[in-house]
């Protein structure tokens, strides 16, 4: 899912944020039009790069024969047109929405947010004046994630012989 709404994001997040610096310098005054265009057009080229990049990944499985190609092909196209209709959306609509509501938009943080940074913050201090305790925890959870990786099987991927029958039913 994150792959499907990632340009939008960043396109959302840059209008409120170049909202909001205008908002700084013109309290109490709607941002016009060409501030939510300028945002949209800077980040529009990397937006579709990087897109681009995701789809460039799922193109090889396009050529899978055999089993293989009938199990992954389907997903393969299902991820390609989600990630094409994505970023059409993201380059038509979300300028379009964002001119509509994000016009006054302001940048004050959620109180999750404000809650959870007071919560991070002392930690993240801990950790810069303790590196060693924290190199070591870091390095058990990642011993104790391979302890776990080593020990899963390969339940739910299906053997793929040469020479198997698949039945498919139509």
């Amino acid at each position: 899912f994150g792959l499907i709404v990632d340009g939008s994001v960043v396109l959302i997040e840059n209008v409120v944020r170049r909202v909001g610096e205008w908002r700084h310098k013109n309290p109490d005054k709607k941002a016009p039009l060409d501030v939510i265009r300028q945002a949209c057009h800077e980040v529009a080229r990397p937006v579709v790069f990087g897109v681009g990049i995701i789809l460039l990944v799922y193109l090889p499985i396009l050529s899978l024969r055999g089993l293989e190609g009938k199990m992954f092909r389907p997903m393969a196209l299902t991820v390609i047109f989600a990630l094409l209709t994505s970023l059409f959306l993201a380059l038509t609509l979300m300028p379009v929405l964002a001119s509509v509501y994000l016009r006054t938009a302001s940048e004050h943080e959620p109180f999750l947010i404000r809650w959870l940074k007071a919560l991070y913050r002392p930690l993240l201090g801990w950790a810069v004046r303790h590196p060693l305790p924290t190199v070591l925890a870091v390095a058990a959870a990642f011993a104790g994630s391979v302890a776990v990786a080593l020990t899963m099987g390969a339940e739910f991927i299906p053997k793929l012989d040469e020479g198997s029958i698949a039945i498919q039913a139509s």
